[in-house]
């Protein structure tokens, strides 16, 4: 007897339009323009679909096929990654809107406009739930490439991963170098030269070592017969260094034994994506900065995760985290204002609970809760779990991510107008009002569903249960 699928009759072609339907709000998010192009609803809505419709077409046809395959190809493993995708969203729409340099009243100027945000928000948190249940498929069934044994390249990789890997990078870099060539730079770097050729007085705006160094550079352009060449030589030696500690990355993946994909993948992000094969030839104090830190959670992870026999008593691995925290502590001001208190901040309570490794594991948590990295330092899938009844500790922690979340323009934007709402900009208004409101609701929704589960909340304290319920809407 022939077998009858469940999906047809009315029911399937139900979820066949909501399916296009979803699709085609999908397609539209990616296009979605909030300029308000008249007051006229109908219009308004025409001009964003107008000169669009053949790629917005082709994109709805993409997502309907890709959301069928995936209903049954990536089912989903409850409400976490759902919610998430939703979060997201919305955060989308609303940098939309900035960067559009819209107020916010101006997104509910019409009812097209509304529709408009809704479309956007429908689209985009679909578009972040079908990445999140593929991604999150793919690393639960282990999935990964396989590479033959054979050929030398597979055998220097494998005799020099660190080696072989930087020299990509850098060979990639090189033409961007030469196009950058003396070098370029923002203001605030140009302000740190004029202060090293002493053309104005030092000031604490800029970290005076990254001002030094940048004299020594040009001290050895003087003596080659060019400054330029000497701040070219800066460059040189940052890309140097970048390709260094992005191969070394590279190595500690391996020895994670992180995926082949993954590995791959990133190698890639590193070599092409604009964050750093442009940065890498900007004499700016965020790159070695960004680059100290990435060393230090290599070095971390190899210490405290891979848990290698000898490795942490090692004199390389020593060498290395003295370089890593040095370049983060003097290549930015705010390096030592927040790693070194909030690291300080962390002994107190876990070198009493985990001896001489409470010292590692505080500047490791520190600066990862700081840039939301997310290490698991004490394996098993166990993360923070185990400190649950620690209130002290989780609020540090909650504290770092938060301002890290923030970012240096609002953080600086507060100091300077002493937290005056009305005197801040829009930008600092969004990003403290958004984060307040999705702190308190994800708070007392854990709270509310989660107070008497004996698997969660259930067990502790009436402070613990809030500050755990904080310390998970914050992560």
């Amino acid at each position: 007897m022939k077998t009858i699928s469940r999906r047809t009759g009315p029911m399937g072609l139900v979820t066949g339009a909501l399916c296009l339907a979803l699709a085609a709000c999908m397609a539209l998010a990616m296009f979605t323009d909030f300029t308000m192009t008249s007051e006229n609803n109908y219009q308004n809505l025409a001009d964003m679909i107008g000169g669009r419709t053949m790629p917005l077409s082709v994109f709805t046809v993409c997502f309907a096929v890709l959301l069928r395959w995936a209903q049954t190809r990536f089912p989903r493993r409850g409400r976490g990654l759902t919610v998430l995708a939703v979060v997201m969203g919305a955060w989308w729409v609303l940098a939309q809107v900035y960067a559009s340099r819209f107020r916010q009243i101006e997104l509910l100027a019409s009812a097209s406009q509304l529709l408009k945000a809704v479309i956007a928000f429908v689209g985009m948190s679909a578009l972040y739930d079908l990445f999140f249940r593929m991604l999150d498929d793919v690393l639960l069934r282990g999935t990964d490439v396989h590479v033959g044994a054979g050929g030398r390249l597979r055998r220097a990789y494998r005799a020099h991963p660190a080696l072989l890997c930087g020299a990509a990078v850098l060979l990639c870099w090189l033409p961007h170098i030469v196009i950058a060539y003396p070098v370029a730079m923002n203001i605030d770097t140009a302000a740190q030269v004029e202060q090293a050729m002493g053309l104005v007085p030092y000031d604490g705006n800029h970290p005076p070592f990254g001002t030094m160094v940048l004299g020594w550079a040009l001290a050895l352009g003087r003596v080659l017969g060019s400054a330029n060449l000497g701040l070219f030589a800066f460059t040189l030696a940052q890309a140097l260094f970048g390709a260094a500690v992005i191969g070394y990355a590279q190595a500690t993946m391996r020895t994670l034994s992180a995926p082949v994909w993954l590995r791959a993948l990133s190698l890639l992000v590193c070599a092409f994506a604009p964050c750093f094969c442009d940065n890498i030839t900007v004499l700016l104090k965020d790159v070695p900065y960004a680059l100290s830190a990435m060393l230090l959670c290599c070095e971390l992870a190899r210490a405290v995760i891979a848990q290698e026999p000898g490795y942490a008593r090692s004199a390389g691995h020593a060498v290395r985290c003295a370089v890593a925290c040095l370049g983060m502590l003097l290549f930015r001001n705010n390096g030592l204002g927040v790693v070194l208190p909030a690291a300080l901040l962390l002994m107190l309570r876990l070198v009493p609970l985990y001896g001489a490794k409470g010292v590692w594991y505080s500047f490791f948590t520190a600066v990862s809760a700081f840039c939301n990295a997310g290490f698991d330092l004490f394996g098993s899938g166990n993360s923070l779990t185990h400190l649950a009844g620690e209130s002290y500790v989780l609020m540090v922690i909650a504290g770092l991510i938060i301002l890290g979340g923030l970012g240096f323009s609002v953080i600086l934007e507060c100091l300077h107008h002493r937290l005056r709402l009305c005197a801040l900009s829009l930008h600092a208004k969004i990003v403290l009002t958004a984060s307040a409101a999705l702190l308190t609701f994800g708070t007392l929704a854990t709270l509310a569903l989660e107070w008497t589960n004996p698997e969660t909340l259930g067990p502790l304290s009436g402070l613990s249960k809030l500050t755990n319920s904080f310390f998970q809407s914050v992560t």
